[in-house]
Order: C-alpha cells, then sequence, then structure tokens
C-alpha cells in the first residue's frame, strides 16, 4: 500500500473526523517514526475502547492530527496490543474472545450462576479479565 491508502485506512478508523488536511500534514512529518499501520490500528483500537476515549461521548479523544504528532501509538499502557484481534476488537468485547481467553486460562464454562449467586455474562467477563490480568497469562493465539 501506499503513505496515501494507509493513511485513508488510518483517517476510516479514526473516531474524531476533524482537520484532515491537518492530519494528512501530520502522518507525513512522522513518517519515520510511525509504525506498520496494522500496528498503529490496533493501537488505535485499543485507545478507541479506553475508558478516557469513551467518557463524555468521545470530548476527550485528541484531534487526529494531534494523536499522531503525539505518537499516540505509543500509549497504549493498560492494553497490550497483543489483546487486539484480527477484527480490530479487544478481546472482552466479544463472547468468543472472552470464552476463548477463559478457557486459556483453565476457567470454567459461564453459566449463569457462580459460587451459588447468580451472574451476568458481563461479570463473568470482568472475572475472566481480572484473572488475566493477575498472572503471566500467555496472550490468546488468533486465528485470522
Amino acid at each position: 500500500m501506499n503513505e496515501e491508502q494507509d493513511f485513508n485506512r488510518f483517517w476510516a478508523e479514526y473516531p474524531k473526523k476533524r482537520s484532515k488536511g491537518d492530519a494528512w500534514k501530520a502522518w507525513g512529518s512522522v513518517k519515520a517514526k510511525r509504525p506498520t499501520i496494522e500496528r498503529l490500528l490496533k493501537a488505535l483500537a485499543v485507545m478507541k475502547a479506553s475508558d478516557g476515549w469513551r467518557k463524555d461521548g468521545g470530548e476527550y479523544i485528541p484531534y487526529p492530527s494531534t494523536w499522531l504528532r503525539a505518537w499516540g501509538w505509543e500509549d497504549v499502557a493498560e492494553v497490550q496490543i497483543a489483546d487486539v484481534g484480527a477484527n480490530g476488537k479487544l478481546w472482552w468485547q466479544t463472547v468468543s474472545g472472552v470464552e476463548a481467553k477463559a478457557r486459556e486460562l483453565r476457567m470454567d464454562e459461564w453459566t449463569s450462576t457462580y459460587a451459588g449467586m447468580p451472574e451476568t455474562f458481563q461479570q463473568y467477563t470482568k472475572r475472566v479479565r481480572s484473572m488475566a490480568e493477575m498472572g503471566n497469562v500467555i496472550p490468546m493465539v488468533r486465528s485470522a
């Protein structure tokens, strides 16, 4: 792919469509430091799922040019890029991802009760994610 095609992929995924011309200039200015488009899009998926970017309807999402100039792809602190699947979603954002992670952790499959108490799938997801974050868990292998 060429620079313009990669930029258009980035632009299509970026949640705040503001100042496209400035974003294009920023795209060129960070070319030497910018990762591959695949890694950049995975980092973007992580940021889009973050509490900071989802807060108040996305009010705190930086303009794309600001994110690029700040090397925003490096700001993936709380989650690892390995947690992003081929579909661009984090493993805990899909039922199949949660189920696969639970199998990897050798956890029981979800049922409507846990330890004799009612448990929603959202609670189960939180429990699986908590278990994954507690230890040195090998990232889930994903098929393309």
